[in-house]
């Protein structure tokens, strides 16, 4: 039986750097777990990903999570199974449950990311180390392009 997963069309160009650094952190934290285990990661724990701990607030926080819900893990996954002469297309979300606890207040308003819990679909596991691995080659790409458009802006010494 032969197996493949559409990775082709994951693209994070337009997400936000913080929310790519948020989903790197978390993707990573998830592959570092053995499946079926619920994971929880606490506001300072998602803070500590997007090296923001002085000028991200936990009510930012709670937007860029939710920003990332909306962008990414809504996403699914095309798994393309064939035997033989059959042709199995299945579709999957890569987490069970994303929950994000925070706290409400009576304005309903600046609430407070606290934590969010979530749990990586059993079926889908096998694919965190290849998004993480696709995620960290558009990091560098990304990367390698912001360095080498800054070295073009810069004004040469040369006299």
């Amino acid at each position: 039986m032969k197996e493949v997963a559409e990775l082709n069309k994951l693209s994070i160009t337009s997400f936000t750097k913080l929310e790519q650094k948020l989903l790197f952190g978390v993707l990573v934290k998830c592959r570092e777990q053995k499946g079926g285990v619920e994971i929880e990661l606490k506001a300072d724990d998602l803070m500590h990903f997007i090296n923001q701990h002085g000028n991200t607030t936990k009510q930012n926080l709670l937007d860029i999570v939710m920003n990332l819900y909306n962008n990414f893990f809504k996403l699914h996954f095309e798994i393309i199974k064939e035997q033989g002469n059959l042709k199995c297309i299945s579709y999957y979300n890569l987490f069970s449950f994303f929950k994000i606890y925070y706290e409400k207040n009576k304005t309903h308003q600046n609430n407070n990311l606290i934590k969010i819990k979530l749990k990586v679909n059993d079926d889908c596991a096998y694919l965190l180390y290849e998004i993480t691995n696709k995620l960290q080659t558009q990091f560098e790409i990304e990367e390698l392009a912001l360095k080498t458009q800054n070295e073009l802006q810069e004004p040469s010494n040369k006299g």
